[in-house]
């Protein structure tokens, strides 16, 4: 799995017998965020270790405003479900950064930094589904928002150290 082009946005997923088919085209971010936030429209990507099906996530803001989106493949990336929202916010707010994983019973995680609270101050938050497509409400994963109203742009590196870990479940 790989983003191809700084302009062109779009997740590519590369097998041997189908080498840069295009699964969906990416919509790109603004800069919302503060200046020196690195934003970076990488997608996330796990496979059921069940069934095969692959599931990706990533931020993007089709839907009018920055959102996590997952779409899924049960058939090795023949074919792609239509990208549905991750978060269930109202909406205006910026979600960005997600991580995925899935447990060993095909259990789907999601993770990602979200500002639904503040505007400006950032959460993690937190959904899971048993298929890709319909998630449960979100749940606050952070005790307090991160403040970066005193960081100087250099110090804005978000992204390098969200990751996330699903076993039995959890």
């Amino acid at each position: 799995l790989r983003c191809e082009g700084a302009s062109r946005q779009a997740i590519r997923l590369l097998e041997a017998t189908r080498l840069g088919r295009g699964i969906v085209a990416m919509t790109p971010l603004p800069s919302t965020l503060p200046p020196g936030f690195r934003m970076v429209n990488l997608p996330s990507a796990a496979a059921d270790p069940i069934t095969g099906t692959i599931v990706v996530v990533w931020n993007d803001q089709r839907f009018g405003d920055a959102d996590i989106l997952s779409i899924r493949s049960t058939d090795g990336g023949g074919t792609w479900s239509s990208p549905v929202r991750v978060n269930d916010d109202a909406g205006g707010a910026t979600q960005f950064f997600p991580w995925i994983a899935i447990d060993p019973y095909g259990v789907v995680h999601v993770c990602w930094y979200d500002r639904r609270e503040d505007g400006f101050k950032i959460d993690v938050y937190y959904a899971r589904s048993n298929d890709g497509e319909t998630f449960w409400p979100n749940q606050k994963v952070t005790d307090a928002m991160t403040d970066q109203s005193g960081a100087s742009a250099s110090d804005m590196g978000y992204g390098e150290y969200l990751g996330l870990a699903a076993y039995e479940s959890r």
